[in-house]
C-alpha cells in the first residue's frame, strides 16, 4: 500500500513540475513603436520599441533568439542595429536601437 501512495505521489509532484510548461506558450508582440506607416520620425537615434505580452526571460535567451529580428529597408538590406533590454523598468519590452541612421522617405520593415 505504501508503494502504491508513493507512486501515485511521485505522479502527482512530476505532473504539478511539468503542468507550467504546458501552460507557458510562445511570446506574443502586442505592440510596436513606431506603428506601420507611421512617419514623422527624425531618422537619427531611431529605435524600434517591441511589446509583449510576457516578461522578457534574460539576456542569454534574447541574444539566442536575436536572429528573429530583423529591419530592412526598402530594397531588402539589413539594417544594424543593438538590442537593448531593462528588466526592472520595462520587463516586456525590447528596444531595437539602429546602429546607423536612416535614411529619410524610405520605407522600413
Amino acid at each position: 500500500m505504501k508503494r502504491i501512495i508513493t507512486f501515485i505521489s511521485m505522479i502527482l509532484i512530476l505532473s504539478a513540475l511539468f503542468a507550467s510548461a504546458a501552460f507557458a506558450g510562445a511570446l506574443n508582440v502586442t505592440d510596436i513603436t513606431p506603428r506601420d506607416g507611421e512617419g514623422g520620425k527624425h531618422p537619427q537615434n531611431m529605435a524600434v520599441k517591441v511589446t509583449f505580452d510576457q516578461d522578457m526571460i534574460s539576456e542569454a535567451a534574447i541574444e539566442a533568439n536575436k536572429a528573429y529580428f530583423r529591419i530592412t529597408d526598402s530594397n531588402g538590406v539589413d539594417q544594424p542595429f543593438e538590442i537593448i533590454y531593462s528588466a526592472d523598468k520595462y520587463p516586456k519590452q525590447l528596444w531595437l536601437v539602429l546602429e546607423q541612421s536612416l535614411e529619410s522617405n524610405i520605407e522600413y520593415t
